[in-house]
């Protein structure tokens, strides 16, 4: 009987600590996601604006060319 209080006990502090190392991981992969998706709203602002000078300066150089 005693035994299997202690086999029953080490088995509730055992799930114990599983399910909060499950938790953290499951916390920062969270955080990680949110970081990534904050990386991709920024990489894509960027492109765009990289996009929208790239597309300026192809308007100015038509214009030089359309002058001369």
């Amino acid at each position: 009987v005693g035994e299997t209080r202690a086999l029953n006990g080490f088995l509730d502090l055992t799930r114990g600590k599983v399910s909060q190392i499950i938790e953290d991981v499951i916390r920062k992969a969270e955080k990680a996601i949110a970081a990534a998706e904050q990386k991709a709203v920024e990489l894509d602002q960027k492109l765009k604006n990289d996009a929208a000078d790239y597309q300026q300066t192809l308007d100015e150089r038509d214009e030089e060319i359309l002058i001369k």
